[in-house]
């Protein structure tokens, strides 16, 4: 057994997987494996990992018998991990070297430790400040994580989670989300009661779909939001574990729901003005006035949600 199992879920992940793998083995703690699982990918994927990484005995190739997204690949990995701790990094992204080493000081106190993240533009090749802050720091439970008043999305957060945890509550990936699965999987660990944090640190190096700097879309980005079944899972949350969530979560939870499907019908606006394309914006405007800024009023409901988006779109 080692400390930490890292999961890398790739598909045609050529452009990025070095960096990937290479942030993981420069860690400040060698005492991992790293988990590289091939999801059919087309691009040479698996040949690159074979020639530059097949005589390091602490990076390990699997390979799915058909694609099926990133869930079925991480659980791929969760059956075959060893490490007390996994720790789950996007092919597209990085880590800097100090961070499971700063992550694993509070193993002792929690399941589920997390930290803030830096955004970096693909396209302008540089870190371009955090994604979201590290004010969010504290103890994490069900309620604080669901509720659409905390300041930062926490389905964003790449925590590494305790693998005793999951193994003993058969907690896996749902292989039928292929957005939001993170989310689902942190929001059943909470419901769950595990003992959860958010350090004041930033290590995890997220690529931005679309650039900070550049405001231009990452080609290694893939995920195409699918939002009716995630949706469907938080609905089922409320009864599957009835017994154990309170009245105020339970209500945080649906108001969360709510504001998901608000978001949904607000994104295409918000994204045309993350990319400063004013026509596609008037565009919309004229299409349906009053449902752009009901639902982007919806969407944007707090001032510090307001202050956040706008601080990022700088």
């Amino acid at each position: 057994m080692c400390s930490v199992s890292v999961i890398v879920a790739a598909y045609n992940s050529t452009r990025t997987i070095q960096r990937a793998i290479d942030s993981a083995l420069g860690q400040t703690m060698s005492d991992l494996e790293i988990l590289i699982v091939d999801d059919c990918s087309t691009d040479g994927t698996a040949d690159l990992v074979r020639s530059f990484y097949g005589a390091e005995p602490r990076v390990k190739l699997l390979s799915c018998a058909r694609n099926g997204g990133p869930s079925r690949a991480r659980n791929l990995a969760l059956d075959a991990a060893s490490g007390e701790w996994v720790a789950v990094l996007d092919a597209d992204d990085l880590w800097l070297p100090d961070r499971l080493e700063t992550l694993l000081s509070r193993r002792e106190v929690a399941d589920f430790i997390a930290d803030g993240i830096v955004s970096y533009d693909a396209i302008a090749e540089r870190q371009t400040g955090p994604f979201f802050l590290v004010d969010i720091a504290g103890a994490l439970d069900f309620g604080r994580f669901i509720s659409p008043k905390t300041k930062a999305d926490l389905g964003n957060l790449k925590p590494i989670l305790r693998r005793s945890f999951l193994n003993r509550h058969g907690l896996r990936y749902d292989e039928h989300l292929r957005y939001a699965e993170d989310f689902v999987l942190y929001a059943r660990l909470l419901c769950l009661r595990a003992r959860a944090c958010i350090l004041p640190y930033a290590g995890y190096v997220y690529t931005s779909p679309i650039g900070r700097l550049t405001r231009t879309t990452s080609p290694d980005t893939r995920t195409t939001p699918s939002i009716e079944p995630f949706l469907n899972e938080l609905s089922e949350l409320g009864s599957r574990f009835s017994a154990t969530l309170t009245g105020e979560e339970k209500r945080q939870l649906d108001r969360r729901i709510r504001h998901f499907r608000a978001e949904v019908k607000a994104r295409p606006f918000a994204l045309a003005y993350r990319r400063r394309d004013f026509v596609a914006m008037f565009g919309l405007l004229v299409k349906n006035p009053v449902l752009v800024v009901r639902s982007t009023i919806d969407y944007f409901q707090s001032s510090a949600k307001i202050k956040k988006i706008l601080s990022e779109l700088e």
